[in-house]
């Protein structure tokens, strides 16, 4: 049989009329941006938007390419088939576009939305579409991807590859083999902002799945393989198990796990063919695996040479052993160091298609946690728990993503989802509000109007949650005016941030996804000094040491000035006074933030330098009446 071999180009595409591009998936909670090439994130430059990889739990991360939860360092596929006599392969993982030798767009990316599912021609509340024919191979390549915010069907997302030999072919393809890479690598944020490293992960099997599942474990040695040992946080016996934010330094505000997340890449429907999974070292540009690096753990990378697509074959018909890392490595049984970061492939085949024939082979990507609350508090018993706990949760969401896949993604529909929430900070509390279901409403099984209520949720930690119930709102009981329903947050704690969001329930029970919380925080108002200057401005807190002791995410940095007037100018100097920050107060009420979680200047100079310790003195004038107060503070670092 002939044999071609590829070099993948790095140049830009010559584009067939069409472009490369891509679309969001952030309607649940597990995230990706999905390109018509087939390709999970940004080829050019993953800092210069947002949803890279896969993010769970997703969230915008403004600018700060580290501040997110990434669970891989590339994605894209594998094809292996024979066109007539001839085998070919191709693999399409990159950053850089894909060369127009290869492959060329025939259908740009579409997004289809569909909350509340009223829309039965829509299978999912969000779709995103996109294809290409992969010219070397000469078969061309569609792609749905479905995803849902429904509580229980929020932590996954379906792939649906469907792969055509075109009638304009005269020869029958065969032996058609086909597969997603996913270079795993739990987490970013763990990584960046943590102790973690990109090759301390391990994987377990799930039996009553067929699934290998992923977590961050220690770091260790690399030569030795002895773990890396930590003096703060959990410690020398569990390392950055979790990537926990104080095992660095025992002076950070947090013990939040930043890496606590199970991940896996299951099979749905190989449309008849042969499974296989095969887990291998991740691919580098430069470099396949290290010096002693075991042939089954080598991957394929772009410095392709002669017999690379049996290579290619290899790779997706190799399968690694079942079984959990730790007991296949004390047993000698398949496992390495070089799979701690690995490079996952699940293939279908051998596929055989007429000219005109289509194969259609659908993955679910999973993600998991434990409960999120014991995620932010992390510390030592969440450590011990975190894989035990979260495994519980993945299993039920794999066995989600198979029962919907089994039904035809036929689901009970909660009423649609509350996207747009508007939040305004009043005295002690927020005013919320939000568009109501329309009377017009029918559920699309049963298809009447089973909207029974609403349901308020407020964290003080972050966009993500840990969640709390605030309100369970009957319809009958809501406050609607002009289509607008309205509800008071009241007696929240000032100086405290707050986020929101709101779910709308049926007569079931069936309740809408955790969509339209609020990014940034909101707090709510402090009455006006109205005895300005007779009763003081007071600086909280006062010394500031290390961290203000709030919660919130982000918000360890914050100091308030309360008691002031509705509007006033706050000047800070320096024992020697020198003028350090000007602030203008405006918003009418009676407390004003140095800096924000928003822009992250919590203590700057008008230069934006941070500040040094030491004891400071600020005037505060009010912009009513003139009047003026002096004060001052300390900052211990």
């Amino acid at each position: 049989m002939k044999k071609h071999y590829i070099i993948i180009a790095l140049a830009a595409s010559i584009l067939y009329a069409q472009t490369w591009d891509f679309k969001h998936l952030r309607r649940g909670k597990l995230w990706a941006t999905m390109w018509n090439s087939g390709v999970v994130g940004y080829p050019v430059d993953e800092c210069s938007m947002f949803g890279n990889y896969y993010d769970y739990p997703g969230y915008t991360t403004v600018g700060d390419c580290a501040d997110a939860f990434a669970l891989a360092g590339h994605s894209g596929y594998v094809l292996h088939a024979s066109l007539g006599d001839v085998a070919h392969g191709y693999t399409y993982y990159s950053r850089a576009y894909p060369s127009a030798t290869y492959m060329y767009v025939t259908s740009q990316s579409a997004e289809y939305f569909n909350n509340g599912m009223q829309d039965p021609s829509i299978d999912a509340e969000l779709v995103v579409t996109g294809g290409h024919m992969l010219d070397w191979v000469g078969v061309q390549v569609d792609m749905r991807h479905l995803q849902w915010s429904y509580p229980e069907l929020d932590d996954f997302i379906i792939h649906e590859y469907h792969i055509t030999n075109p009638s304009t072919n005269s020869e029958n393809i065969s032996d058609l083999y086909f597969s997603p890479r996913i270079a795993e690598n739990i987490s970013l944020k763990g990584r960046d902002y943590g102790p973690g490293a990109s090759n301390d992960d391990k994987y377990g099997w799930i039996e009553e799945h067929q699934a290998f599942y992923f977590y961050d474990d220690r770091s260790y040695e690399w030569e030795t393989e002895a773990p890396v040992t930590f003096n703060h946080g959990p410690g020398p016996e569990r390392g950055d198990k979790g990537d926990a934010a104080d095992a660095a330094s025992g002076d950070a505000a947090t013990s939040e796990l930043y890496s606590p997340q199970l991940f896996s890449l299951v099979m749905l429907d190989a449309a008849g063919g042969t499974v296989h999974q095969n887990i291998t070292d991740i691919a580098g540009q430069t470099q396949q695996c290290q010096p002693g690096c075991p042939d089954d753990d080598k991957s394929i990378i772009l410095n392709f040479g002669p017999g690379w697509e049996d290579e290619a074959l290899r790779i997706m018909t190799t399968d690694q052993p079942r079984g959990n890392y730790d007991d296949l490595a004390a047993s000698g049984g398949g496992a390495s160091k070089y799979e701690r970061s690995g490079e996952i492939f699940v293939s279908s085949g051998p596929h055989n298609l007429a000219p005109g024939e289509t194969v259609k082979i659908v993955y679910a990507v999973v993600a998991s946690t434990m409960d999120r609350a014991k995620v932010v508090a992390g510390g030592v018993a969440n450590i011990d728990v975190m894989v035990s706990e979260g495994l519980v949760n993945h299993k039920q969401n794999i066995a989600n993503a198979k029962a919907l896949y089994a039904a035809g993604y036929d689901w009970a529909d909660p009423p649609p989802s509350v996207d747009d929430v508007t939040l305004t900070p009043v005295g002690g509390g927020i005013d919320i509000s939000w568009p109501a279901v329309p009377d017009s409403y029918k559920d699309p099984d049963s298809n009447t109007n089973d909207h029974a209520g609403y349901k308020v949720y407020t964290s003080g930690y972050f966009t993500i949650g840990p969640w709390t119930l605030l309100a369970d709102i009957p319809k009958a009981s809501a406050t609607v005016s002009n289509g607008t329903v309205t509800y008071t947050a009241s007696d929240m704690p000032l100086g405290v941030g707050a986020y929101f969001y709101v779910s709308a329930y049926d007569t079931d029970g069936n309740e809408s996804g955790e969509t339209g919380a609020n990014r940034f925080p909101v707090y709510p108002l402090m009455a006006v000094n109205s005895d300005f200057p007779n009763t003081r401005t007071h600086v909280v807190p006062n010394p500031f040491r290390i961290k203000s002791g709030l919660v919130g995410a982000g918000e360890e940095l914050r100091m308030d000035f309360i008691g002031l007037p509705g509007s006033a100018t706050i000047r800070i100097y320096t024992l020697a006074g020198d003028l350090v920050k000007t602030i203008e107060h405006d918003d009418g009420s009676g407390s004003e933030a140095w800096g924000s979680i928003q822009t992250l200047d919590y203590q700057t100079n008008d230069w934006l330098l941070y500040i040094q310790p030491g004891f400071y003195i600020y005037h505060v004038e009010s912009k009513v009446d003139g009047k003026e107060f002096v004060g001052k503070f300390s900052i211990i670092k």
